[in-house]
C-alpha cells in the first residue's frame, strides 16, 4: 500500500478528474481538509507539496491552496557532461514565435557587451515545450547578428529552434556554448505564458553560443519553472 499522502494525493486528482473539484476551485485549509478526510494535517501538507511540485495546485500564502491544472506535469530535467548530448537536447526542443523583432546594441542592455559583433539584432521572443509534452516550460528572448535575419520565415512556419535554423540555413557550426543561470523574479509576460503568477521565482539563464572561430552566433535569455534546469556553465569542442 503507498504512503498515506500519496493515497490524499490521488483522491484529489479523483475528485478533479470526475468532476467534483474543477480547475481554479480552491482547496479547503490544512486543518479543515485533514478533519474532513480523517488525517492527520502533516499528512495533508505532504500531499499538497507533491501536487504543488508536479504542477496541479498552486499555494500562495493569504491566498490559499488553488487547484491549476487537472492532471500532473511530467517533470523534465537534463544534467549533461557531453558537448553533442547538449546540442541534441537544444535542437530538439519546439518553440513558438511570439514576436520577431530587430532591435540595435543600444535597445538591449544585455547585448552591450558584445560590442563589435553586430549593431543591429533580430530578438525572436518565443516559448518553448519539451519534445515529449505541449506546456510551455520557458519563455526565451533569443539575439542573433542581422547577418541572421533571413530565419524569419522560417522560424514562423517550422516551429524548429533558432538554433537548428541557423544550422539548416547557413550552415554553421557550433564548437562552444557558455551558460550561467541564477534565481530571478518572474516577468510579468513570460509568466502570463507560463501560468505563472507575475514575480514567482523562476531559473534565468542566459547563454551564449560561439562558432569554431569564436565568433557569436546567438544569445538567449530564457526563464523557466524550477523543475526545469539544465545545469551547465562552459561548453567547448576544439
Amino acid at each position: 500500500m503507498s504512503a498515506l499522502y500519496r493515497q490524499v494525493s490521488d483522491q484529489i486528482l479523483e475528485q478533479i478528474s470526475n468532476g467534483e473539484r474543477k480547475v481554479g476551485d480552491q482547496l479547503p485549509p490544512e486543518v479543515e481538509f485533514a478533519s474532513e478526510l480523517g488525517v492527520s494535517r502533516s499528512t495533508v501538507r505532504l500531499a499538497f507539496n507533491q501536487l504543488e511540485s508536479s504542477g496541479v495546485l498552486r499555494r500562495r500564502k493569504r491566498a490559499g491552496t488553488q487547484i491549476i491544472a487537472a492532471v500532473p506535469k511530467t517533470q523534465y530535467r537534463i544534467n549533461t557532461t557531453g558537448f553533442e548530448e547538449l546540442m541534441r537536447f537544444m535542437r530538439s526542443m519546439p518553440s513558438r514565435v511570439e514576436q520577431i523583432t530587430k532591435v540595435s546594441l543600444e535597445d538591449i542592455p544585455e547585448l552591450r557587451k558584445f560590442i563589435g559583433e553586430s549593431d543591429r539584432w533580430l530578438e525572436v521572443y518565443a516559448s518553448r515545450t519539451v519534445p515529449e509534452g505541449s506546456w510551455p516550460i520557458c519563455v526565451s528572448r533569443a539575439y542573433v547578428p542581422e547577418r541572421f535575419s533571413e530565419i524569419t520565415a522560417s522560424l514562423q512556419t517550422t516551429g524548429a529552434s533558432v538554433l537548428s535554423t541557423i544550422e539548416n540555413l547557413y550552415d554553421v557550426e557550433i564548437a562552444r556554448i557558455l551558460q550561467s543561470a541564477k534565481a530571478v523574479n518572474c516577468p510579468a509576460s513570460a509568466a502570463t505564458l507560463m501560468s505563472l503568477e507575475p514575480g514567482a521565482a523562476v531559473v534565468e539563464c542566459q547563454t551564449e553560443m560561439y562558432d569554431k572561430d569564436g565568433v557569436l552566433v546567438e544569445f538567449a535569455i530564457a526563464h523557466m519553472e524550477s523543475n526545469y534546469r539544465i545545469m551547465l556553465s562552459d561548453f567547448s569542442i576544439t
